[in-house]
């Protein structure tokens, strides 16, 4: 049947031709779009139309599975994210039950690390390698006795804000310069390099220098040293308590200041935590200690805390063994042996018993360059052994994790001091001595000790060294 203009007239033989043409056994077609047109279909004639019953979908169709797939894209992102989410928490509970993720878990160690409660007299239970320590630790920071000096009392109450007892003072090198008649600046802050001039005009001595500094670049300088210059020109004591006061007073602020703004770790050790280590050391009498930062220093894999074997005769090792690692170790200061007319070497530095630094070099002289004397595996500590195990923390809510730390890493230290001392006929079966552990919880420190009971490690209880409250602690 042919179909009728859109106008209801009847159909001239040359259209029926050209409605015959675009006509197929499955009823109306609409060309073949791939068809180049001929001059016939060329009319420039416009004519309506015609009239369709839905609109051609020119779209290609996509199959069934294809279209319920791409329809249920975003639900399967979700449950994908949600799948992803649901996996994730699944390895965290996985990860969450590994024997090393809690304290108490590391008394399943083959040397058991223990915590037990501090007992009423703290004193007993400590060895006598230790105890004098903490006497001294406990009189200052329990019954604050003589641990600031009185030459500067004023200046630390009023950087506090309060008056201090006077027990809490001791009469310090400073005290004459009080007591006495004032001192003029130079004298206060020490001899100057003015001490060494030779008489001649500094204008004249300086031009001389350098009209001669071509001549004798090779010579040596004359006069002392420049470490002899500087210990003469050292400030007096009472200006050098004052420098370490305003250090103090500057730590405090800082602390607060990353505790306000949350900052991360890194920054409290680099601001707050690294800097009182350093105050502490820098005097003649702390010449053979150094601190070391070794936040990216591991346990070397032979010391790593062994489990306790499992009924089947094999080893339980948890997967967080090895990762982790202290923030600060102070250790004994020993000579690497290094000449120093090549290499250099800090003059605060010295070795106080050459024999035990002798007897360090002997005993790793045929280890491996990344064994040493300690249980890190960190070649600028290879010959100078851990004195103090230093972690630390932002948030009262890493307190646990902290001490796992400091367990762990003690475990290991003992794993390498008993490898050492069995080397040594006389020192086999002699118990390892007592480790002090610093945890620092942003301006917090709290000491405790590491004691060898034979079979097991058990960790004293700690004193708070440091709290916000106080700057003068």
């Amino acid at each position: 049947m042919t179909p009728l203009p859109s106008d209801g007239r009847a159909l001239s033989p040359a259209e029926r031709r050209r409605t015959d043409d675009s006509t197929s056994e499955e009823g109306t077609s609409f060309g073949d779009p791939e068809k180049t047109p001929t001059a016939k279909f060329a009319t420039p004639n416009v004519r309506a139309a015609p009239t369709l019953t839905r609109r051609p979908n020119l779209r290609p169709q996509r199959s069934e599975s294809v279209a319920s797939s791409s329809v249920s894209e975003p639900s399967a992102a979700r449950s994908g994210a949600s799948g992803a989410s649901s996996g994730t928490a699944q390895r965290s509970r996985s990860r969450s039950t590994s024997p090393a993720k809690t304290t108490t878990a590391l008394s399943n160690l083959d040397k058991p690390v223990r915590f037990p409660a501090m007992a009423e007299n703290a004193g007993a239970q400590l060895p006598a390698d230790v105890r004098g320590l903490y006497r001294r630790v406990r009189n200052i920071v329990v019954h604050h006795e003589g641990f600031m000096p009185l030459s500067i009392r004023e200046d630390i109450d009023s950087a506090a804000g309060c008056r201090h007892r006077e027990s809490w003072f001791y009469h310090d090198a400073g005290m004459p310069e009080v007591l006495g008649p004032p001192l003029d600046r130079d004298a206060a802050r020490g001899a100057t390099d003015n001490d060494y001039d030779d008489g001649r005009d500094d204008d004249t001595a300086d031009d001389n220098a350098d009209d001669n500094a071509d001549d004798n670049d090779d010579d040596t300088p004359p006069g002392p040293s420049y470490s002899e210059r500087r210990q003469r020109r050292q400030p007096s004591p009472r200006m050098a308590a004052l420098a370490e006061l305003d250090m103090l007073v500057d730590l405090v602020a800082a602390a607060n200041n990353c505790r306000v703004l949350g900052r991360h770790e890194a920054t409290w050790n680099m601001e707050v935590h690294s800097p009182p280590f350093h105050l502490a050391l820098d005097r003649p009498d702390c010449a053979h200690v150094l601190v070391e930062a070794v936040t990216h220093a591991s346990i070397a894999p032979p010391f790593l805390p062994l489990w306790k074997p499992v009924l089947d005769g094999t080893e339980a090792r948890g997967e967080t063994v090895d990762s982790k690692r202290l923030d600060f170790v102070l250790a004994l200061f020993v000579d690497p042996g290094f000449p120093r007319e090549q290499h250099g070497w800090p003059g605060r530095q010295q070795e106080t018993d050459p024999m035990l630094a002798k007897a360090i070099r002997e005993a790793v002289a045929g280890m491996p360059l990344h064994v040493g004397v300690n249980q890190l595996a960190y070649t600028p500590l290879r010959y100078s052994p851990i004195a103090v195990a230093v972690e630390s923390k932002t948030g009262m809510s890493n307190l646990e994790e902290g001490r796992r730390q400091l367990g762990v890493c003690t475990a290991a230290w003992h794993r390498r001091m008993h490898a050492l001392m069995t080397q040594k006929t006389h020192m086999r079966g002699e118990k390892i001595v007592t480790l002090p552990l610093l945890l620092i919880l942003e301006h917090e420190w709290r000491l405790s000790f590491a004691i060898d009971a034979g079979d097991a490690i058990v960790r004293v209880p700690p004193l708070l060294l440091c709290c916000p409250h106080c700057a003068t602690d």
